[in-house]
């Protein structure tokens, strides 16, 4: 099989699941409920314990559906950018596309199984990246429109009962002027205290994640700032990531939401943690996509800048791909020499 054959394959059939023979005999015995709770939860996909609290969700969105015959609702909240330190920056590239197929993958036993279907969301967090990252609007509008094009690449090969979308947390309001008034009271409500309700580690991640994303030749130029001054505005970007996380309308979209429950590239209290692809935890839209081949079975993989950088002197084949009319597909990097992603120590950027 070919580089192009197995990326073909995997957009035409990661949505599409045959239920076994073992799969009816459970829900025959079991209960359809029981079946769907399992397949949302199992292990082959979950890279962490399931927390209680999404937990709960799942049991209020299966309770809500099942009975009224209503899809399920999976939201997965993300930035809604390509990090600006990635050559495919702004627009999406096979990260982004392993991560679509890898969450159809994780539905396509819950579609089969269930008429109603699904509606995957992706939630995109985008009006937020300038303030915080300041990063042009023009490339967070460039995101968007490449992103909602490859969804359109798949939709042509997923069941009748399954839909993805992309829905910009900025759409939740009436206006402009109305998402940055909750957004800054929500900063100027937290800000005296917000350290102290995290734990080093956490305020030490945001930090970090604060000091990748921002872009100092951006919407301003903040070249000339002293040092100081940066820290002071990378510590502001994370305290700007913690606000945005608690903004009420959009926490409400969710909490409020009886038939919904969320998945997540990482670990978090209220979701179901899977990753973005088999074998990578990096967060696709700060990632760029690659594949390894070994013995001449390909796996997904999602690299991170500082993995980018590690990689740079291993042995890699440019290799020519022509099915997918976006800027950043014609072509897909595969590495023939094995790494371990979950052992490099930057795998969780």
């Amino acid at each position: 099989m070919t580089s192009q054959e197995y990326l073909e394959k995997k957009l035409h059939t990661c949505a599409h699941y045959q239920l076994t023979d073992d799969d009816r005999q459970r829900i025959e015995t079991k209960g359809l409920r029981s079946f769907l709770f399992e397949q949302i939860t199992r292990k082959k996909f979950r890279r962490w314990k399931l927390p209680e609290v999404a937990r709960g969700y799942i049991d209020r969105a299966l309770d809500y559906c099942l009975p009224k015959k209503l899809p399920l609702l999976v939201r997965l909240r993300f930035g809604g950018y390509k990090l600006w330190r990635l050559a495919s920056s702004p627009e999406v590239d096979w990260a982004d596309f392993f991560a679509l197929a890898h969450y159809a993958a994780y539905l396509a036993p819950i579609v089969a199984a269930y008429e109603p279907g699904v509606k995957l969301l992706f939630m995109s967090d985008d009006v937020f990246v300038e303030p915080m990252d300041n990063v042009p609007k023009s490339q967070t509008e460039s995101y968007y429109k490449s992103f909602v094009k490859l969804i359109e690449q798949f939709k042509k090969f997923f069941p009748q009962n399954f839909n993805v979308e992309i829905i910009r947390h900025s759409s939740l309001y009436p206006s402009e002027d109305a998402w940055r008034k909750e957004f800054e009271a929500k900063i100027h409500e937290i800000e005296p205290t917000w350290k102290e309700q995290l734990t080093p580690e956490k305020i030490k991640t945001y930090i970090a994640t604060s000091t990748l994303n921002i872009k100092w030749d951006g919407v301003q130029d903040l070249t000339g700032l002293s040092q100081e001054e940066k820290e002071k505005f990378i510590e502001r970007g994370a305290l700007l990531h913690e606000a945005l996380v608690k903004v009420p309308t959009i926490r409400a979209f969710s909490d409020k939401n009886s038939s919904m429950f969320s998945i997540s590239c990482g670990l978090l209290p209220s979701v179901v943690s899977i990753g973005t692809t088999k074998s990578s935890i990096t967060k696709f839209w700060v990632g760029t996509g690659v594949l390894e081949e070994r013995e001449g079975i390909f796996y997904d993989r999602v690299l991170s800048p500082s993995q980018i950088e590690s990689m740079r002197e291993t042995p890699k084949i440019e290799v020519p791909i022509d099915f997918i009319p976006l800027k950043n597909f014609s072509h897909i990097d595969v590495y023939q020499e094995g790494f371990d992603f979950l052992k490099n120590k930057n795998s969780r950027e």
